[in-house]
């Protein structure tokens, strides 16, 4: 039976692969996509997602129970805080109340329209709860009660308003609180950094507390093979930006992100936590490209200030702040003065505006524009590129990453002048992205390579954004870090391995002949006796435990600490006398054996 269908397939696609070859084979750069990047890139993404994740059972029993209490105590503290939502309750059992009374009416006296306004609040939701209840995982239900009832507001801009919305050409003289999203990604956290509100801040962390039991810790115990692995899947050919997608069991990429104060609650229960090594004292090592999009923006430009300032391993927000603001090149910078070069730089990547970039920095439109003119004016060259892929974009209609992938930006030749304006502002950002993802995955591919040859027990188990996360056995940490490091630092493409040296310092390791240089694209390795739990590596320092994971152990008791200091949970003192103690008891933790 199934045979004409099968053979009519296979026709099919021989059909069109007849057809694509020669498109294919006339562009040098695609042909390494299709006939050899991706067939790697496959590969490694079989392997990874055959390796799994090693959940830590125990640990994710402990937490399920503490987000529980947690959610529940939040609960109670919403309905205590924001009485807006006991009246909505209210408001809905009167329509309950109304009904049945207009019900015990004749038929003919009946209005109907007070019968069927109660419908949707009668009976009991999967939850089991009565319907008339204010459903916290309802968009609808949370934009009614912050926009409506509650009076805030959002900008009009495509960021912040519903898909139905921006397809109903929805002006900004009538958009209504429905047109407006409630999302995790972008309403809440502009809510949160401009309203001071126990309101916004309760259902932001009821949100992600709700998100982290359902989605991780109720969720993947059931995944469990019976190896105690659990697997997810990583896609090539979803996003459009040519970066790596996780989908299937579960969304490797939506974890939440390790939390850097010691009095939240999410660092004491990380959710990132769950995943641990399948070996005894093994460890979870990462490796990623730090501050990737800044490296891949500079090696675009060719800008000497951008380039110069990378070659020398100098803080780089530090020293275009200097230029920015004419600091003196000497003197340190404030932190907030290197917060608005930081946020100038990446949102000029991102394609965001004066407004945007006011708005993270809580400055004035007009300082932020100024900020924004000032790096343009420091790095002539970023300002080029950028003009150079905009332009490409207007002509042809896409832009190109260093991998010959296409991004195609359709709308930029729109009527509608804010849609061609964001496809734009999204050119740039577009090719950098895509760039960088092409570098993470190769060095990927490298590695595994590497693992695989060397027959190493080591094992990749995950890719998130720009990093690699590998699961390794106790005896091989240093070779793989050094096997993470040399593929992160020496990629095989030409971008990264042909820049012309021109007037630039280089040393002699970076040139890779009298007038080019290899870029200086580099990973940071850190371990952790988890996935949350991630410390710096310092190789000599490591020889001195027995044992890498109380090596690990001992460096995080410091970073504990030092955020600890940060956050000013303890005075100076306080921690000052704490790393003694602990700095003296150093050698306990280097005797441990796991």
């Amino acid at each position: 039976i199934i045979y004409p269908y099968a053979s009519a397939d296979t026709d099919a696609c021989l059909r069109i692969y007849n057809k694509l070859k020669d498109i294919i084979k006339s562009n040098p750069k695609w042909v390494n996509l299709v006939y050899f990047f991706y067939p790697k890139l496959q590969e490694t993404l079989t392997d990874i997602q055959k390796n799994g994740l090693c959940l830590d059972v125990d640990y994710t029993k402990k937490i399920h129970k503490k987000y529980v209490e947690e959610r529940k105590a939040i609960l109670e503290t919403m309905y205590k805080k924001i009485p807006e939502i006991s009246y909505l309750e209210e408001e809905r059992q009167s329509l309950i109340t109304d009904a049945d009374m207009e019900k015990k009416k004749p038929k003919e006296d009946q209005d109907v329209d007070i019968i069927n306004k109660a419908k949707k609040y009668r009976g009991t939701r999967k939850d089991g709860l009565p319907k008339y209840k204010f459903n916290f995982a309802s968009p609808k239900d949370k934009k009614y009660l912050l926009y409506y009832m509650l009076g805030f507001q959002l900008p009009f801009d495509k960021d912040y308003l519903t898909d139905s919305a921006i397809s109903n050409g929805v002006t900004e003289d009538s958009v209504t609180w429905n047109d407006y999203k409630a999302d995790a990604k972008s309403a809440m956290p502009y809510l949160e950094s401009h309203y001071d509100s126990p309101a916004i801040k309760l259902l932001s962390s009821y949100s992600k507390i709700d998100k982290a039991i359902g989605s991780f810790i109720e969720k993947l115990p059931p995944l469990l093979d019976n190896n105690g692995l659990i697997h997810t899947t990583f896609n090539m050919a979803v996003t459009a930006t040519s970066r790596l997608s996780s989908s299937g069991n579960f969304n490797m990429q939506q974890l939440p992100r390790r939390d850097a104060n010691p009095s939240h609650f999410n660092y004491k229960y990380p959710v990132k936590g769950m995943i641990k090594s399948r070996f005894k004292g093994g460890i979870i090592l990462n490796i990623d490209f730090k501050t990737l999009e800044i490296y891949v923006a500079a090696m675009l430009s060719q800008d000497n200030g951008m380039e110069q300032i990378l070659i020398n391993n100098e803080d780089y927000h530090s020293e275009t702040a200097k230029k920015i603001f004419n600091l003196p090149k000497d003197k340190p910078v404030l932190k907030n003065v290197r917060s608005q070069a930081k946020s100038a730089s990446f949102g000029t990547i991102y394609g965001e505006s004066a407004q945007g970039l006011a708005s993270t920095e809580k400055i004035s439109v007009e300082k932020a524009q100024r900020i924004i003119d000032g790096l343009m004016k420091a790095y002539p060259g970023l300002e080029a590129s950028i003009n150079y892929y905009q332009e490409m974009a207007k002509k042809k209609g896409y832009v190109e990453t260093i991998s010959g992938f296409r991004r195609r930006l359709g709308t930029v030749r729109s009527s509608d002048r804010s849609m061609a304006s964001r496809a734009l502002r999204q050119a740039y950002n577009a090719v950098v992205q895509g760039s960088g993802a092409y570098c993470t995955n190769t060095a990927m591919i490298n590695i595994n390579l590497l693992l695989k040859k060397a027959h190493m027990k080591s094992l990749i188990v995950a890719t998130v954004h720009d990093s690699v996360v590998l699961d390794v056995s106790p005896d091989e940490i240093i070779p793989i870090a050094k096997i993470c490091s040399y593929c992160f630092s020496h990629l095989d493409i030409p971008e990264v391995v042909h820049n012309p040296i021109k007037s630039l310092d280089v040393p002699d390791e970076l040139k890779t002949s009298d007038t080019e240089f290899r870029f200086p694209l580099h990973g940071e390795v850190e371990l952790g006796t988890n996935y949350n739990n991630d410390v710096s590596y310092d190789p000599k320092e490591l020889k001195e435990f027995k044992s890498p994971y109380w090596y690990c152990k001992y460096k995080y008791a410091l970073l504990t600490l030092d955020e600890s200091f940060q956050n000013k949970l303890i005075s100076e003192d306080e921690y000052n006398t704490k790393v003694k103690i602990l700095e003296k008891n150093k050698s306990i933790f280097q005797q441990k054996v796991a």
